[in-house]
């Protein structure tokens, strides 16, 4: 004889809470809905699969959302940054400065050129590079500067255009495209480089709009275009004739860092949402501000009225020793309860590679006192309220116990 079963049935909002307590909260994510994935589905069928009509698409949307005049997409933001360094071109010791707050990549690019890799302190307001204090090796001849609008919060580009005039400017915006800043009279868009001479975005899962894999350079100039297009394709032009239609010139040394096509048309479908992404992300970081903001030891970058950011990150600025807490404990606790946390940068001149341009640490206290404190909580457009109070809740559980 069989022992009936007590079967509990709970309430939906039970399951839910469930739900919310398993499930893992990244740092930040991609957001590919159904009809992207259907969409690169379907190009899939088309004659091209790279070189084809969907890039170019793709770059001129890219241009109006920007409102910029050429875009070249490239295989990653590492590719962008390398050639439009190579595009700019160094001679034997001109430097290319940059914030120590940053990927490797972005010095990268400099080193690939030939250039010198230099850098400068950051501000202790948005832990963006120090404009106002930006510290010149005396060796060298400075080339470029290159800032990088740290977390999608904006650089101040008309400042630092006055006050560099002479020096080509380079946006690193791999955090930033969505990102705005008002110049005095306008808003301004990352990326359309009116105070600079380009800027490189990243199209990385974890960016604000993901191709994948992907990247682009983004700049009113049209010789600076053109030599980034022959560079993204090995350095080759077409010479196309009557005579010799099959014909083409390797003018310089350039590399394959195309992006294909069906990437592109992710990144069309992509860029249809992306003011919504950021919109989601903005909420919750306003969440975030309003539930940390009265913590003693706890801080966070405040935005000025001139600059509205993407939110690619959410850093939090801990007092670890007024907790009682390492960073590391920090983060393997929330890991345990299925939130991810990271570290936005380790300071490029502490990678051993760079120990050879003998760099000063000393150079740079703002930097290494918030290298010290900061760590990068979740800030996704995938991430609704419920999940930035889940957040909260176990950071306040960790920190205030």
């Amino acid at each position: 004889m069989y022992q009936k079963q007590t079967v509990i049935h709970l309430h939906p909002k039970y399951y839910l809470l469930i739900y919310l307590n398993m499930k893992t909260i990244p740092y930040n994510t991609q957001n590919i809905s159904l009809l992207d994935k259907f969409k690169v589905f379907l190009s899939l069928s088309d004659p091209y699969l790279t070189q084809g009509p969907a890039i170019k698409k793709f770059e001129e949307e890219i241009a109006e959302y920007l409102d910029v005049k050429h875009v070249i997409a490239v295989c990653n933001g590492t590719a962008a940054l390398h050639i439009i360094n190579l595009a700019v071109g160094y001679v034997e010791g001109e430097i290319g400065l940059t914030s120590p707050n940053t990927f490797v990549a972005t010095s990268n690019g400099v080193v690939y050129s030939g250039g010198i890799p230099a850098f400068s302190d950051i501000s202790d307001s948005d832990f963006n590079l120090d404009i106002m204090n930006i510290n010149i090796p005396k060796t060298g001849k400075l080339k470029t500067i290159s800032p990088v609008h740290f977390g999608g919060f904006p650089v101040d580009l008309k400042k630092l255009r006055e006050l560099h005039p002479n020096s080509i400017i380079i946006e690193d915006a791999a955090h930033a495209i969505g990102s705005e800043y008002f110049d005095g009279n306008n808003w301004q868009k990352i990326g359309s480089c009116k105070y600079s001479d380009a800027s490189i975005l990243s199209f990385h899962p974890l960016k604000n709009l993901t191709t994948g894999e992907g990247g682009a350079i983004t700049t009113n100039d049209d010789e600076l275009a053109e030599k980034c297009r022959v560079l993204r394709t090995h350095g080759i032009k077409g010479t196309q004739s009557k005579e010799a239609p099959w014909s083409y010139e390797m003018q310089n040394l350039g590399f394959n860092y195309r992006i294909t096509d069906f990437q592109c048309v992710l990144g069309s479908s992509q860029l249809k949402k992306l003011d919504k992404f950021i919109a989601q992300q903005r909420k919750v970081a306003e969440y975030y501000k309003s539930e940390f903001s009265n913590i003693e030891g706890l801080d966070f970058v405040h935005e000025k009225d001139w600059q509205k950011s993407s939110y690619h990150l959410f850093t939090l600025l801990v007092d670890w020793q007024k907790f009682n807490i390492s960073r590391a404990e920090f983060m393997l606790k929330l890991r345990e309860k299925n939130i991810l946390t990271q570290v936005h940068y380790i300071p490029v001149y502490k990678h051993p590679f760079y120990k050879q341009f003998k760099i000063n640490e000393k150079d740079f206290p703002v930097t290494e006192s918030y290298y010290e404190k900061t760590i990068s909580i979740p800030c996704s457009s995938k991430m609704k309220i419920a999940d930035a109070k889940r957040v909260v809740k176990e950071i306040k559980a960790i920190l205030l116990k």
